[in-house]
């Protein structure tokens, strides 16, 4: 029995990341001399959706279908893969959850009542856990429809359980300076640039030095896909200064890289901004926390507030005005007629 990972536990069996890429460590035969397995190294690629692309092609496409572990090992790999990086955590963690209830179920027996029941007992831990786990197993199903191991999806017909409303988050300019205070270089760069941006997390760590263009900013949004360009203004321009004026390795091309040159990571960034918050809290200089996306949602409220809620929507390249009132917090402003 192999030993348990201590790191990348979300990655499947037999992966490992070594030498700059993900490797695939397969069993080569036994040799005939030593009576030992050999084993086989197989380069996967240098991504996560790469690596898993192509395990997925080794591995399950092959693999017949009895039971819903192996619908949920080829969702995992041909289609959790090609998810962002925080949505493909979450399917692998909701996964888990799924498994031990229906993992060893044949597919066609699943009913609405099986799912229903399960959600009643998740739901006495989270609600809203229950409601995206329903919402995996129905994207699941749609796709065991399509190779051939189902034949209708029992989640059509299973409502999701009423959720209470979270209360928006509104962080004020003494808040948001206050943070600022007891945050290192990294964060405070990130802050401005997620303020005046409005850019997501991940979107901001990914920004290369060659993204930064005569015009303006060159993005090319995780989570859709678009691309859009960020025109330059006084305020966005002393925001990037400040940002490359932090001290970087001669290699690194990342706006915002760590000590080696390398992009940061989701969880490393986000443990260095909770410090940030912590240590605030601690002074007693904000009586309640928030997280970096809360940035998001005041720089929509501010814009919609001061510019109008079409200059809010381009901010935050939503499709529709509709989408960016989810972000805005507080009572729209309005001018009386004279």
């Amino acid at each position: 029995m192999g030993r348990k990972r201590k790191k990348d536990k979300h990655l499947p069996p037999r992966i490992y990341w070594k030498h700059g890429a993900f490797w695939y460590i397969a069993p080569d035969g036994k040799d005939t001399l030593s009576g030992k397995y050999k084993q086989k190294s197989i380069r996967l690629g240098k991504t996560e959706f790469e690596a898993l692309g192509q395990y997925g092609k080794l591995i399950c496409t092959s693999r017949e279908i009895h039971a819903m572990n192996d619908v949920f090992d080829r969702y995992f790999l041909e289609v959790s893969s090609q998810k962002a990086p925080t949505t493909y955590k979450k399917d692998f963690y909701s996964l888990k959850g799924l498994r031990k209830v229906f993992g060893r179920v044949s597919p066609h027996t699943i009913e609405p009542i099986h799912i229903y029941k399960y959600m009643d007992k998740r739901a006495q831990e989270s609600v809203s856990q229950a409601n995206n786990e329903r919402s995996l197993l129905s994207s699941i199903c749609m796709s065991a429809i399509r190779w051939g191991a189902m034949t209708k999806n029992p989640c059509r017909d299973v409502k999701s359980l009423p959720e209470k409303k979270k209360e928006k988050r509104y962080v004020s300019w003494q808040e948001f300076k206050a943070v600022y205070k007891y945050a290192n270089p990294v964060i405070r760069a990130a802050m401005r640039l997620a303020y005046t941006t409005g850019l997501r997390q991940a979107d901001i760590l990914k920004m290369k030095l060659s993204d930064l263009k005569e015009e303006g900013i060159q993005v090319e949004i995780q989570k859709t896909g678009s691309k859009i360009l960020i025109e330059w203004s006084p305020t966005l321009k002393r925001a990037v200064d400040k940002a490359k004026r932090l001290k970087r390795p001669i290699r690194g091309f990342y706006l915002l890289c760590t000590r080696r040159g390398q992009k940061y990571t989701r969880d490393g960034f986000s443990s260095m901004f909770k410090r940030a918050v912590a240590a605030t809290l601690e002074k007693g200089k904000i009586t309640q926390s928030f997280s970096f996306y809360d940035i998001r949602r005041k720089a929509a409220t501010d814009a919609d507030q001061t510019k109008g809620r079409e200059f809010a929507r381009q901010l935050l390249d939503h499709s529709s005005q509709k989408m960016t009132g989810r972000y805005v917090v507080g009572v729209k402003k309005v001018q009386p007629l004279n």
